[in-house]
Formats: C-alpha cells, structure tokens, sequence
C-alpha cells in the first residue's frame, strides 16, 4: 500500500532538501510526486494615501518570482534519477490568498507534505499549514524544522482519544504505519479524567489495524503536571518515535487558539514528522 499521488508544497527554497527527503522516503515506484509553490499577488491596498513608487511592486513581483523558481530548481534537482513520477506547479494566487489557493490544490493529492510554521522566513507559513489541515480533506504530512530524519513509519506512535479526527489520521497513515514492527496506540487522558471510553475504543481500533497486518500495542497515560501536548512529546521521546499521527483540531481553532490545544502546541513544538488529518 503507497500513496500513489503525493503533494510537497514548497514555500520557500530552503525547505526543499528536507522535505524531499522525507518525501523520498514516502513515495513509491509507482507514485506520482508533485512539487508545488503558490505566488502571492502582488496588491496596491485601498487604505494606502500616499503614493507608492511603481518600482516597489515590481521589486515585490521579480521577488516572488526568484523564490518560484528557486523552488523549482531544488524540486527538480531533489527528483533527478528517481523511479517515481515527479511534477512541477506553480500556481499565482493574484487577489486570492495563498492558503486558499494551495487549499484548493492539495485536494487531489493522497498526502500532502508540508513544512513545520516557520513565520521568521514565510509570512503566510502558519496559516497554510493549518489551512490545508482543517480544509483540504487530505492528511498533512508536516516535517519539522530543526530535525534529522533518517526513517519515518519504524517506530510511529498513534495519539488516540476516539474522535472522528482521531480515527480519521489512524487510517489515512496505513501506507506507512504498514512497515512498522509494531504501533504504539497512545491515549492520553487529562488529570482528573476517569472514563475508559476512550481506552476501550482503541482496543476495538487495534484489532482493525492488525486486520491490515499493522500489529498494535495500547498505551495509555495522565498528563498530571504538564500539557498533553506534551505529553504526547514526552511518549515520544521515550519510545524513540520516529512519527507522530493524530487528529489535528479536535476543537474548534478559536478555542484551540485561546486556550490552547495538543494541535497547536505539537504544531510548534514537534520533534517527528507528524501527520495529521481534519
């Protein structure tokens, strides 16, 4: 089992090398690998009074340009001499925002891979990322930025706590929890949390992923004194984990963003490629 069409979108030049790499160590012969990059348009804004030199906007313009085909380049010099398939896009947003645009183009993908926020060097990167999460219908792949990885799917923890996000990411991982020795199911329960709903629903969902010969073991832990986001990182840490799959925005994003949530918090965070699904 592959994904047979996979999309790396690429906002900037340096995070080819290392989405590629993770991309590579996902596709198969018979995938279809896309790199793709949206260009934001360049746009004189109403509330603007006073007048603006023409050259600033083409200064902004050859720029976008520059990092496009900068972009490209890597792509194509990361692909050369595989076996897969691999595709180059482009797409200009021009009055529409670049999340909706890159949105819009992730919908036809088996997996989308994208790089962790990183808003020092892209303005947008955070609202793409969770853009293509919570709109796309296609589970994000999202590699962290400051890690070397070397094997992805050989050590994967689960993090499940029986919502349709949840069981959704569960599922749309199988290409690559399927080469795994064996799968850590993790449950992580708040403090002062007492019910086995949850930790009775992952034992039913162990014995379907063992029916597509993925052997599982359920795990579950309290996250006493620190979040469970964290905990979830700290699991990770212990078991050597090499993929993290989870359900991405369980609550809604405004609640996610006022009071926080294991989303958000792995989202900067994260030390393992992590794939999520909406």
């Amino acid at each position: 089992m592959t994904y047979r069409t996979i999309l790396v979108y690429l906002s900037n030049e340096d995070q080819a090398s290392r989405l590629m790499n993770v991309a590579k160590m996902v596709a198969g012969p018979d995938t279809h690998l896309i790199g793709f990059h949206t260009t934001p348009g360049v746009e004189i804004y109403p509330g603007i009074s006073y007048p603006v030199d023409p050259r600033v906007f083409t200064d902004l313009a050859n720029a976008y340009d520059e990092t496009a085909e900068a972009c490209k380049k890597a792509f194509l010099a990361e692909t050369q001499g595989e076996e897969f398939v691999a595709e180059w896009r482009r797409a200009e947003a021009g009055g529409r925002p670049v999340a909706e645009v890159a949105t819009e183009n992730a919908r036809f993908a088996d997996l989308v891979i994208c790089s962790q926020p990183d808003p020092e060097k892209d303005d947008y990167a955070t609202i793409v990322v969770e853009q293509l999460i919570l709109e796309s219908g296609r589970p994000v792949l999202i590699v962290p930025t400051s890690a070397n990885i070397t094997t992805i799917g050989e050590i994967p923890v689960v993090a499940w706590n029986g919502t349709k996000e949840s069981c959704r990411a569960a599922f749309d991982a199988l290409p690559l929890l399927a080469g795994a020795k064996l799968v850590t199911l993790l449950e992580v329960a708040s403090r002062g949390d007492s019910s086995r709903k949850e930790e009775m629903m992952a034992g039913d969902m162990a014995t379907t992923l063992d029916r597509h010969g993925v052997k599982c073991e359920v795990s579950r832990t309290v996250a006493t004194d620190i979040s469970v986001g964290d905990e979830i990182l700290s699991r990770l840490a212990d078991k050597g984990a090499d993929l993290l799959v989870m359900g991405g925005y369980g609550h809604s994003r405004m609640r996610e963003f006022v009071l926080g949530g294991a989303t958000r918090h792995i989202l900067h965070h994260m030390t393992v490629p992590v794939l999520m699904s909406h």
